[in-house]
């Protein structure tokens, strides 16, 4: 059994979902049973957020996932039309449909079980059965989804679910490199990385994959195939990156620092002391990415979170931000903290680029640190290759 997964750039034209549809054709004509996830068509979901603050300045999370559960929708429904055109029987499914069970957080739901009984029984019909990512439904019959990249979340998830053979990941890029390759040019591809490398990249903002659909696939011990597709042209390039369990690595060499990721623009939220458990409670229950948690000299909070989050915090709780943004840079690689030269490395270096560190962390697996940025990101471009050069080998 093949799982697939195609993202918004892979479906957002009529063309490329006819070239998404030739491919998987072919990769049923081989008798392999197929199940495809589909991310909304290219910049749908920003339109449909950029729609809902244009009628309503007020948050509503449960709306707002019957809102942004429609692109999915969208994709594979024409995604089914275009198999059946190619000869091939195809039935799209929700993530309602497909039994993807969460818990009740909207916006950002966790997958809590996938009870796939309606994709089995298509599938034993001979059916490609396309299931619409980022979203599943609660133990209460409400619409969630999955955050940002939650597409990627739902095709792990499934095919740890069916015990398929392979998970096969498709993105605008040819596998997980060493740095953004567009803003890296001469950025390394790996054929081969470990999840859990992989898992630290995504967290520190490599855009690959969502770190939570990184999480399944360590905790079920589950390989993913992440490659390259132009369905406009009906190629997909058989040149991408095989993440595996550390355990499949082997003896395979792997330099020490393995990349270097980014965050921007992070928000600086101070919280009165009062209302600090409260929100590192929340932070802990929702699963909220932060780039730093720190306390003020009055005892308050101190938080760095991306401008997305900032929004619903300072909605919930009581906060003041900080002047400016910043940016997080973080050199992700193998025993970093055996190396006590690398933190003066990555300060010596961003120090010769003119760019005043304001913190960094360090971490068995990742070293970080994060300064003001300028609006356009130029600092933490520069502070990108600035470090790639000098410590990817």
């Amino acid at each position: 059994m093949i799982v697939q997964k195609y993202g918004g750039s892979s479906v957002g034209t009529p063309e490329k979902i006819k070239g998404v549809a030739r491919r998987v054709a072919r990769a049923r004509d081989t008798g392999s049973p197929v199940v495809v996830v589909v991310s909304a068509m290219a910049d749908t979901t920003d339109e449909l957020i950029e729609l809902a603050r244009e009628v309503s300045p007020v948050s509503h999370p449960r709306e707002l996932d019957m809102l942004l559960s429609a692109g999915e929708r969208v994709s594979m429904a024409l995604l089914s039309m275009a198999l059946r055109d190619c000869g091939q029987e195809a039935i799209s499914f929700t993530g309602s449909q497909s039994g993807i069970i969460t818990d009740e957080n909207h916006t950002r739901a966790r997958i809590l079980e996938i009870r796939p009984f309606r994709i089995e029984e298509e599938l034993k019909r001979g059916k490609v059965v396309i299931v619409a990512g980022f979203q599943g439904v609660s133990r209460t019959k409400e619409v969630t989804t999955l955050g940002r990249g939650g597409s990627d979340t739902t095709a792990v998830a499934l095919a740890a679910a069916l015990k398929a053979d392979r998970c096969e990941v498709y993105t605008d890029v040819a596998g997980v490199y060493s740095a953004d390759p567009r803003l890296v040019p001469d950025a390394r591809r790996y054929d081969r990385l470990s999840l859990e490398m992989v898992l630290e990249m995504s967290v520190k903002g490599a855009q690959v994959m969502h770190a939570r659909s990184i999480e399944i696939a360590r905790e079920r011990q589950f390989p993913i195939y992440v490659g390259l597709a132009h369905p406009a042209l009906g190629t997909f390039i058989e040149v991408g990156t095989m993440l595996v369990p550390e355990s499949q690595m082997g003896q395979l060499e792997i330099p020490k620092v393995v990349a270097v990721t980014s965050m921007r623009p992070l928000v600086s939220l101070h919280f009165s002391a009062a209302d600090g458990p409260g929100v590192l409670a929340e932070l802990a229950r929702d699963s909220t990415p932060t780039q730093c948690v720190m306390m003020s000299p009055a005892g308050g909070l101190v938080l760095l979170v991306s401008a997305d989050e900032a929004g619903g915090l300072l909605e919930r709780h009581r906060a003041f931000v900080a002047d400016g943004t910043f940016a997080a840079v973080s050199v992700i690689g193998y025993q970093l903290q055996k190396n006590v030269t690398v933190p003066a490395q990555i300060l010596e270096l961003l120090g010769g680029q003119g760019i005043k560190v304001t913190g960094l962390t360090c971490h068995p697996s990742s070293i970080t640190v994060w300064f003001k940025d300028s609006v356009s990101g130029d600092d933490c471009a520069k502070a990108v290759k600035c470090l790639h050069q000098a410590l990817v080998h």
